[in-house]
């Protein structure tokens, strides 16, 4: 302590002195507290502190931020400034609220609670922040700051953090796909992520139809959602699968099966055939294959194409094998499937129906 006592001696000065002096100070204390934070005491760091959060208030900025980033790299920061430093000015706090290692929990929830976007886009940027943390910024965050949460793959988020960003999804495609792009969003919220899709789409729909009433517009869509609802829930018609699964078998066991038996399948009308190719492909049940077919939502029949990637010519041919002449399906046209499949992402797709043959399999009775 006895270097630095000099220093302290000046500091009552230094509220005459000019900024260009008060700096240099400032310069010193932090150089001086930065070479002896490993053997200072808890009286000693409290003593540089009130220095620093002292001369800290009476300087511009462009100190201010030469000191953040000198302390950002500390093991530990005198904690009052900063706590100062990291609710100051965006360009002063980065520094710290980036790299700082010396921020507790509740010092990252009192930024996110009480700062603004850009400061909480740095928090959530932050390797492993806690549920508490990603809770305050999703629930008071705007987009950017929740793609930032969805981006981060090491954030912990709570169910309702995740259930707040798959409702806030709604319309941002953005969001859409950093949240299905996550390993730990549970299959519920794959489901909810989907629906949230469906709803774009209904606003989509709304934008094209301007001479039409919106309610009614969405009233139209409701219907036919709860309709292709009804006929998910309900027995499909009996169909035999047996001749079908001895025709894809041999492609299955010698590893052959792909786009191409796909194609061939949809292009001579054969559904059984087409569902178990499907099925294997995808090693998603027949049942579920069969659900996608009797759904006007065709969001899930493009996010099973894209997940193995097959090219826009395979997609038409299977929309037109299982979607024509199929009790209650009334699926878009081509051209907005088409535009609808360009758009979706296949790592995204694959995820997705991964998810859902794990669930499948998940649920599935062990073997005797």
């Amino acid at each position: 302590m006895s270097s630095i006592a000099p220093l302290l001696r000046d500091l009552d000065n230094a509220a005459g002195a000019d900024e260009a002096r008060r700096e240099r100070m400032l310069e010193r204390i932090a150089d001086l507290y930065l070479g002896q934070q490993a053997g200072l005491n808890g009286g000693a760091v409290d003593v540089f502190d009130e220095v620093l959060v002292r001369l800290a208030s009476e300087i511009a900025r462009r100190a201010r931020m030469e000191l953040s980033k000198k302390l950002a790299d500390a093991d530990r920061g005198p904690p009052r400034l900063v706590r100062q430093l990291v609710h100051d000015e965006i360009e002063v706090a980065r520094p710290l609220i980036e790299r700082g290692t010396m921020l507790s929990e509740d010092d990252l929830l009192s930024i996110a609670m009480t700062r603004g976007d850009d400061h909480r886009q740095i928090v959530a940027g932050r390797p492993n922040i806690s549920e508490k943390v990603t809770d305050a910024l999703v629930e008071r965050g705007g987009p950017p700051v929740l793609r930032r949460v969805a981006a981060n793959g090491t954030a912990h988020i709570s169910a309702g953090g995740f259930g707040r960003l798959v409702a806030r999804a709604d319309g941002d495609e953005t969001l859409q796909r950093l949240l299905a792009e996550r390993k730990d969003l549970s299959i519920d919220d794959i489901h909810r992520l989907i629906d949230v899709a469906g709803v774009a789409a209904k606003s989509r729909l709304q934008a094209l139809l301007k001479n039409v009433s919106p309610s009614a517009v969405g009233a139209a869509v409701d219907g036919e959602i709860g309709h292709a609802h009804a006929i998910a829930g309900a027995a499909t018609a009996q169909r035999s699968y047996d001749a079908a699964i001895k025709a894809v078998a041999p492609y299955l066991q010698d590893r052959t099966l792909g786009e191409s038996h796909v194609r061939a399948f949809a292009e001579d009308k054969k559904f059984e055939e087409m569902a178990c190719a499907l099925s294997g492909l995808t090693r998603v049940s027949l049942k579920t294959i069969e659900a996608v077919f009797d759904s006007v939502d065709t969001d899930r029949f493009l996010v099973l194409c894209k997940a193995l990637n097959f090219d826009w010519e395979t997609v038409r041919a299977v929309a037109r094998a299982g979607f024509e002449g199929r009790a209650g399906a009334r699926p878009r046209t081509l051209t907005q499937m088409r535009d609808s499949y360009e758009k979706l992402g296949h790592k995204t797709a694959a995820r997705i129906v991964q998810f859902l043959a794990e669930r499948e399999q998940a649920a599935s009775p062990a073997p005797a």
